[in-house]
């Protein structure tokens, strides 16, 4: 109490201490300093509860207001209660479901005094994995209100409990036990059972670096998981990349080639852009997938020369020979060699990347191949009947048949004129003496033209000259345009 409630001099505190339950009349502390606000009572058993009541007086008399008795216990002590039956089903990878019974007397007064020795706290379950118990140790608190189940049989002395370990250790043989807590102390484990996780994906790998750095590739060199984390057998690694440019992430590539090999802690990662900033990711795998990644961040040199490497001929035979040299330790294993070789004063030389040659070689086939397709096609549309020769616009037409009526006029003129005077010499003196008969003048019953460039005679007779020679037939007045026309 403050200085202003002690309304008089003389002011102190009165604590009576007596074990609940008793008749004794107790123990009656006075405390004269009235800033103490604690006190020490000499207690033999541990939890015990107590009946307190603090009264304040001053050299007047008591306080008006009456004091209240609470209850309070003793200290606690380490628990004597073990938990039973514990057992374990549905095991997986890193989770186990756990089961086991305790004493519903634990939730009473009497239980607590008398078994737990303090206040009912927790489960602790403790587990570890086999012949490793310093180094692996854990263990959970599980408070009993999480794992109380909704129904209690009425009449039932015990309780059954079931909770999910999660996060085990993959793959692991691994002790377990539970034990009783209260405030302060943890009571005696019970027996421990052992049983063992499945295999899962492993943990990271360790010591990730960039050991070689080119203007294409890294040399990567890492260490395997922890045996703590491998969480099965490791059956190779897997290398992902993607580039950084400031605080963007470009898109996630995997290697083309990944390691299966459990015992390769090294890598070449090529194929990448000279002057580059890089995220690798590397993983540890196992039968069921890749783990946990680690990566690390690298840049990409810019692109430079690369000089040529020394080198010595040895073990020269009639058709091999072996040549040895030693690459630039900067560039490391990533960097390809070539390897070429000619005929002494030949004029090129003779490598083993004649790519360009089957290229060359190749193309010479598909062009030889699309000029004989080109000269069969040709030659079929020449063969083909059904194939017709373009006709010509009506305007052509006209135009050439112009020309060739306008053509074969003049020279039939001519070739007219000629005859007529032949014919009129015949026919004045022919071999007989006979008088010839007078063809001026054309005989319209005999012959007409179409004006079609044919000739066509009405009388049979027409067709025989006076000799009994046959006429020939006169001369189109254009050139038929195709052989329908004849």
């Amino acid at each position: 109490m403050n200085l202003l409630e002690h309304n008089g001099p003389g002011f102190k505190y009165q604590v009576t201490v007596r074990q609940r339950g008793s008749i004794a009349q107790g123990t009656t502390y006075n405390v004269d300093n009235w800033m103490n606000n604690t006190l020490e009572h000499m207690a033999t058993d541990p939890y015990f509860p107590y009946a307190v009541r603090v009264q304040a007086k001053n050299s007047i008399g008591d306080s008006t207001t009456e004091a209240q008795e609470k209850t309070l216990y003793s200290y606690e002590d380490v628990p004597g209660a073990i938990v039973k039956n514990v057992e374990v089903s549905d095991i997986s990878a890193s989770t186990v479901k756990l089961t086991w019974t305790w004493d519903k007397i634990w939730l009473e007064e009497s239980g607590a005094i008398a078994q737990i020795h303090g206040e009912f706290r927790a489960f602790k379950v403790q587990f570890w994995r086999v012949d490793e118990k310093m180094s692996t140790f854990q263990e959970r608190e599980v408070s009993w209100v999480e794992v109380l189940p909704k129904e209690v049989p009425a009449g039932s002395q015990s309780i059954k409990s079931s909770y999910i370990m999660r996060n085990l250790p993959q793959n692991a043989a691994i002790s377990l036990q539970i034990c009783v807590t209260n405030n302060f102390y943890v009571g005696r484990p019970s027996d421990p059972i052992t049983f063992t996780t499945y295999e899962g994906v492993p943990g990271p790998v360790n010591m990730l670096e960039a050991r070689i750095r080119s203007s294409n590739s890294f040399t990567l060199v890492w260490l395997p998981p922890l045996n703590e984390d491998r969480n099965g057998i490791i059956r190779g690694y897997d290398i992902a990349y993607q580039t950084v440019d400031g605080l963007a992430l470009g898109s996630l590539h995997d290697r083309s080639e990944q390691i299966n090999d459990p015992n390769s802690v090294s890598a070449v990662l090529s194929g990448l852009l000279p002057n580059m900033k890089y995220r690798i990711h590397v993983y540890a795998r196992t039968q069921f997938g890749r783990g946990e990644g680690s990566f690390i961040e690298a840049s990409t040199t810019e692109k430079a020369a690369i000089g040529t490497p020394k080198f010595e001929i040895y073990n020269v035979h009639e058709n091999s020979f072996n040549v040895t040299w030693v690459p630039d330790a900067y560039f490391g294993k990533h960097i390809v060699h070539y390897v070429e070789y000619r005929k002494e004063a030949a004029a090129r030389a003779i490598g083993s990347n004649y790519g360009w040659f089957i290229g060359i070689l190749v193309a010479g086939v598909l062009l030889i191949g699309a000029a004989v397709w080109i000269y069969l096609m040709h030659r079929w549309r020449k063969q083909d009947p059904r194939v017709q020769e373009k006709p010509k616009t009506p305007r052509d037409a006209k135009a050439k048949k112009s020309e060739h009526e306008k053509m074969y006029r003049d020279s039939d003129e001519d070739f007219d004129r000629k005859r007529y005077k032949e014919d009129q010499y015949d026919d004045k003196y022919d071999d007989q003496g006979r008088g010839a008969t007078n063809y001026d003048e054309p005989d319209d019953q005999s012959f007409h033209d179409d004006r079609k460039g044919y000739g066509e005679y009405n009388d049979e007779r027409s067709k025989f000259d006076k000799s009994g020679a046959p006429v020939p037939a006169p001369r189109p007045l254009y050139k038929p345009r195709s052989v329908t026309d004849l």
